[in-house]
């Protein structure tokens, strides 16, 4: 007779087996991608030793400011001048969060669900794009748990990306370690379900952002809302390490994070800039 603990150990190894064989799957999709159509993105694993390369790669690049495009309305405001000029700025790193690519091909794009992937796949990148995927650790809470002792990104000594609740938070510590101190979001809100494209299974105006059941986050997330893990590591941030972060949307949960400054997206560059481009 199975004992409760092996049961929960069976269950452990049905999960990881399951996310190796699609992960495997997914990377024989993508060389035959790159074979058929010479679409121009790098595909790597957070974990991996080409990612400790490719990092090497972006801090000899000294960039000296980060652009997070997040999946809100916002990232609307990204029009053909600004896209333009941002292309010609080399000091900006442009970090794409899943499926903003479809608006703007950034120099990186984090993924970390099966269906982003999947779309990922049916898209020609025009331009080299550094496509990281990142996944939630087994058991989930194990970064939470990290967190909630140490608050901060300095003792977080395990390879890759730190993930939690948010793949906002992986671009963030991205920039933490490249030593970006300077980040704008744009299409980042945490108000609600509203995607700047149509066809995502949460997508939902009318809803709170979290979807995920009070009591998981009570007791499989240490009490981790989406809200609270983002309000948390952006405070960390601004307070203990002395960035600068600003955002561009309308957010009535972005207004109240200690720190944190709104900016138009129009100011972003000077109107001489854009009109030399």
């Amino acid at each position: 007779m199975l004992t409760p603990a092996r049961k929960r150990k069976l269950k452990r190894l049905g999960r990881r087996m399951k996310f190796h064989f699609w992960n495997f799957w997914g990377w024989i999709r993508i060389a035959m991608k790159k074979r058929l159509t010479a679409s121009h993105e790098i595909h790597i694993w957070h974990e991996s030793a080409s990612f400790q390369k490719r990092l090497g790669d972006l801090k000899v690049r000294n960039y000296r400011r980060a652009i997070i495009l997040g999946n809100g309305m916002g990232l609307n405001k990204i029009d053909r001048e600004f896209s333009k000029v941002l292309r010609h700025d080399s000091e900006t790193l442009v970090i794409g969060l899943n499926r903003a690519y479809m608006r703007y091909e950034p120099d990186v794009l984090l993924w970390i669900d099966e269906e982003t992937r999947r779309d990922i796949l049916k898209h020609f990148f025009r331009r080299e794009v550094l496509v990281i995927q990142t996944a939630k650790k087994d058991p989930y809470w194990l970064q939470m748990d990290y967190w909630h002792r140490n608050r901060n990104f300095r003792d977080f000594k395990e390879r890759g990306l730190f993930f939690m609740r948010t793949i906002l938070i992986s671009a963030l510590h991205l920039c933490f370690l490249l030593g970006v101190k300077e980040i704008i979001l744009i299409g980042v809100d945490f108000d609600s379900r509203t995607y700047f494209f149509e066809g995502h299974p949460y997508y939902d105006s009318a809803s709170h952002y979290e979807i995920a059941d009070p009591a998981f986050i009570q007791k499989g997330a240490l009490g981790y809302s989406t809200h609270r893990a983002v309000q948390e590591v952006i405070e960390y941030l601004i307070e203990k390490e002395h960035y600068s972060i600003r955002y561009t949307d309308e957010s009535r949960f972005l207004s109240n994070i200690r720190g944190l400054q709104k900016v138009d997206v129009k100011n972003i560059y000077p109107n001489s800039l854009i009109a030399v481009i």
